[in-house]
């Protein structure tokens, strides 16, 4: 079958309906036209609407935020002066939802869900990017039929919710021909930690066009926090502290106030729902698990991390609540930057989706990490773009290009399932 050209998608549907290469003649011509179709189709699929707007905008109520715990129902609110809020919206689960402002998509932060009968169900947080990297899209879980949400910023008077069939950024979309294989390339996502000034691996960076993810501004600096988010960097929040014993009471309790305090100081200069948070691995267990899937937090990097009393290091590991764990590898274990070229090589080769290089200060852990061998880093991950074997991005850029290659990729098998049906 692969004499005829086709993809292992294409061979696939058609084995499954029983055709054979002698029956393609019209069925070529008419797959390379739905192959256009399909490409036409996403180039406007990100911000086609759905729906007129479902915010009432008659019913928002100030000085008002929703109720959002255990026992409240879709018309409970409190008071708390400085913000607004309206009347729950109905919603359909499984489909996404934006905020409109000014024909901007905008992150009005999590909203409260409620289920038929109005009754509070959990807040919910956007994971859909926009082009700009920022996450405003709200896909409804099952069994949530309402949502309201809050802001202190703007009184919903020229706000719209619709709901939209875009589900990824309209710039990953240039790798749609892969996404016919389904192949997706390996990503490297340069990994900064301790920032306490915008130095010299940031300036060689950008002279490669790379940008990348910083897990914490050292002394909690938000005017270095705002740089980095201007300069396309993504934040992950260091949680946790080491001396936590997260099976008690008070480690819990500890963690919670943590999380609290780091994701509400982000949010102070506009970093909502974080792609990725950062924590100790040796520390990490089932019980932080379950409270950052509460947060819909989906990866956690873990330096370090041990699972079954093994230590895991350069790959990414699927946890039991769908939380992806990430390892860097970090310059300081390695005997120079070749090897640690060579490193990035076989990960590249064995198709690891996620590869993480820890880039530390000069000289940290290792005397020969200098200003020259993080640039011999930096340029061979640009040699390795060039040529077509990895991408580099930030965090929320690999998300994004995930979901990008695997919604066309399923949108193309339906198509081409079809033709049978």
């Amino acid at each position: 079958m692969r004499k005829s050209g086709l993809t292992g998608d294409e061979a696939y549907v058609l084995s499954k309906h029983g055709k054979t290469t002698e029956d393609l003649g019209p069925l070529k011509r008419e797959i390379g036209l739905i192959k256009e179709d399909l490409s036409d189709l996403s180039k406007s699929v990100n911000g086609i609407e759905l729906s007129k707007n479902l915010l009432d905008n008659s019913s928002v109520i100030a000085n008002k935020r929703p109720s959002n715990w255990a026992g409240q129902t879709i018309n409970d609110s409190y008071k708390t002066d400085g913000y607004h809020t309206f009347k729950a919206i109905p919603v359909t689960q499984n489909n996404t939802y934006y905020f409109v402002e000014n024909g901007d998509l905008v992150n009005f932060g999590q909203l409260a869900t409620y289920d038929k009968d109005g009754k509070y169900v959990s807040l919910l947080s956007p994971s859909v990017f926009n082009v700009n990297g920022v996450k405003v899209g709200y896909i409804i879980p099952e069994n949530i039929a309402y949502v309201r949400g809050e802001s202190k910023t703007s009184d919903f008077s020229k706000v719209n919710f619709k709901l939209f069939n875009g589900r990824f950024e309209k710039k990953f979309l240039k790798y749609n021909e892969s996404a016919y294989g389904k192949k997706i390339l390996p990503v490297v996502v340069f990994d900064f930690d301790q920032v306490v000034e915008i130095d010299a691996r940031f300036t060689i960076l950008k002279k490669y066009g790379f940008v990348g993810n910083v897990v914490e501004v050292a002394t909690n600096n938000y005017e270095i926090t705002k740089e980095l988010i201007r300069m396309g960097y993504d934040i992950s929040p260091y949680l946790g502290n080491h001396t936590w014993d997260y099976s008690t009471d008070e480690g819990i309790q500890n963690l919670t106030a943590n999380i609290a305090e780091k994701l509400g100081g982000l949010e102070t200069v506009g970093v909502y729902n974080p792609t990725m948070i950062s924590c100790s691995g040796h520390k990490y267990s089932d019980t932080m698990e379950k409270i950052l899937s509460s947060y819909k937090i989906d990866y956690v990097r873990c330096s370090g991390f041990i699972k079954n009393g093994v230590s895991l290091k350069k790959s990414m590991y699927e946890n039991s609540y769908d939380t992806r764990i990430v390892v860097p590898i970090g310059l300081g274990s390695y005997n120079g930057a070749d090897e640690f070229n060579a490193t990035i090589d076989s990960l590249v080769d064995g198709n690891v989706p996620l590869i993480m290089p820890f880039m530390h200060t000069f000289g940290y852990d290792a005397d020969w990490i200098t200003q020259e061998a993080f640039e011999k880093v930096v340029s061979h991950v640009s040699e390795l773009v060039k040529n077509g074997k990895a991408l580099c991005m930030n965090m929320h850029d690999f998300v994004a290009y995930n979901d990008a290659v695997k919604s066309i990729h399923d949108d193309y098998i339906r198509n081409m399932s079809a033709i049978f049906n």
